[in-house]
């Protein structure tokens, strides 16, 4: 904690970092600056600012009182909204009295990732899964493909199995095998899982999933890679073991080039379990984590995020809003819940919450549907989210306005996309375009 004393050293010498700019103007505001980071903690008691500061000389307030050699910029918040000119200009404009004491939270400032790469498919792209761990970026398309490519720009491996367009896809990547697994989810109503090598090359059909009676819409991997979930359009979530040998032979016939009949062993895996609830498609299932690491959280067209206990097979409790959800991703580090819906909103929700308010933030900045979101990997406060406006936006939930706005696909094509992963965001959809984002 700074002391009161570095405190009022920091207020002092605030006028003098932005001197000549704003000479003529002396007015001040008590100010309380906080951080929900224990490493940026600073005093509570209120300073008094120049309004005329803007980001720049409140960073060289926060920098003094927290003694930083290194200048570190951050951001300012009032109310759940930047501060994107001067204190006085957002005093002004949101009729802030200069008596009161006004409370500003800073967070470190980010700049937004530069396009690095535009990556040209044959279709439009469906869904997108970036690797854990490997140099890979997993594509499905409504071409029936799925694509795998590197993270350099190159189609290594190019599937093809399903007989409809492919609309999930998943990363499996299980510790006693060499490579991964790779799943794809289909309006064909199966899951298809291929093994891949390290490089991404020599994928082989390791088996078939099939049970549902609907589009396979949505795909999800248990944070222990034991298991996986579907969800379908025929209003159910499925669960199935992870281990590539839990799967039944079976015979099966099929046409060779000269029309006669030839027969074969087909690798299907049935669920182990089927989660009913929903009165309408499942659009999108995640799992949980620690010790949540056996719940699965879905969304509906039904308008209801639903928490399911998958080893009692039950729906544990029903989250409600006014549309229905489109798309949904859970954050394993703060364990909140972001869901993108057909009013162009998207949705804050915390699970574990019981104090009645289901939705606990609501940010509206995009102009179309909201139809895929991402949490950011590192962090519990980031999160993207991409809509048919062809923007990929970036917000900070500590905020109601989006952090900044990227060009997700080409202007007036729709995007169905999206993942961030490490350094990397990518989107894709409508243009038939896999655009790459690096960090």
């Amino acid at each position: 904690m700074i002391s009161q004393t570095t405190a009022a050293g920091a207020a002092a010498a605030a006028p003098a970092g932005a001197s000549a700019a704003g000479a003529a103007d002396n007015r001040k505001i008590q100010t309380v600056f906080f951080s929900r980071q224990a490493k940026y903690a600073v005093t509570d008691t209120p300073i008094l600012v120049p309004t005329r500061l803007k980001r720049y000389g409140l960073s060289e307030i926060i920098n003094h009182l927290l003694g930083l050699e290194t200048p570190v910029p951050f951001d300012f918040i009032i109310d759940g909204k930047f501060i994107k000119s001067s204190l006085q200009q957002f005093i002004d404009a949101h009729s802030l009295s200069l008596e009161s004491v006004v409370r500003v939270e800073f967070v470190e400032a980010s700049l937004p990732p530069k396009k690095s790469a535009v990556l040209q498919q044959d279709d439009w792209i469906s869904s997108i899964r970036i690797h854990p761990s490997l140099p890979l970026i997993l594509t499905g398309s409504f071409d029936s493909r799925a694509r795998v490519w590197s993270k350099t720009g190159k189609c290594v491996l190019t599937l093809s199995h399903h007989t409809a367009p492919i609309k999930a896809v998943g990363w499996l990547q299980l510790d006693n095998t060499e490579g991964s697994y790779l799943l794809s989810g289909s309006q064909d109503q199966t899951v298809s899982a291929f093994h891949i090598s390290s490089d991404g090359s020599d994928g082989t059909l390791a088996y078939q999933a099939t049970g549902h009676t609907g589009s396979v819409e949505a795909i999800a991997v248990s944070e222990d890679s034991t298991f996986f979930a579907t969800g379908s359009w025929d209003q159910t979530i499925r669960v199935w073991s992870a281990d590539p040998e839990d799967v039944e032979e079976v015979e099966e016939e099929r046409a060779g080039k000269k029309r006669q009949k030839l027969s074969g062993k087909k690798r299907i895996k049935t669920p182990e379990s089927v989660l009913e609830g929903h009165a309408d498609a499942v659009t999108c299932v995640a799992f949980g984590s620690g010790a949540s690491s056996s719940t699965v959280y879905s969304g509906s067209m039904d308008h209801s995020v639903r928490v399911w206990d998958v080893s009692a097979q039950s729906n544990v409790s029903t989250m409600n809003c006014e549309n229905a959800v489109n798309c949904l991703s859970f954050s394993r580090v703060s364990g909140l819940i972001v869901t993108g819906h057909a009013d162009n909103a998207v949705r804050l929700w915390d699970p574990r919450s019981r104090d009645g308010l289901v939705v606990k933030m609501k940010f509206t900045s995009h102009a179309n549907w909201v139809s895929t979101v991402a949490w950011s990997p590192s962090s519990g406060f980031n999160i993207a989210s991409g809509s048919f406006d062809s923007t990929v936006k970036v917000w900070d939930v500590r905020s109601t306005t989006a952090v900044y706005t990227l060009q997700g696909a080409e202007p007036e094509h729709r995007i169905f996309g999206l993942d961030w992963s490490g350094d990397l965001l990518c989107s894709g959809g409508e243009d038939t375009k896999l655009h790459v984002f690096h960090k």
